[in-house]
């Protein structure tokens, strides 16, 4: 738990502008790919293998999950295409 603060609190000693862009740049990403051997990598952080917290199964050939870093607490969605 204490990472996942210190993961937060670099984040926001950030000069306010670059966090800002980080965070734009993050909210236009609709989904990240997910990766076999890595799971989804979380676009704030670059932790690998964040927790699944919803999966929604495939719908023809796409598998959408929903995640949330254990390492800076974003959630975020991915995507698997067969």
């Amino acid at each position: 738990m204490q990472d996942n603060k210190k993961c937060i609190a670099d984040l926001h000693n950030l000069p306010k502008e670059t966090f800002r862009k980080i965070m734009r740049e993050v909210s236009k990403a609709k989904a990240v790919d997910f990766n076999a051997k890595k799971g989804a990598v979380c676009p704030v952080c670059g932790a690998e293998r964040c927790k699944v917290t919803r999966s929604m199964g495939w719908y023809e050939n796409v598998h959408e999950r929903y995640h949330k870093c254990e390492k800076c607490g974003h959630c975020f969605k991915s995507v698997d295409v067969a």
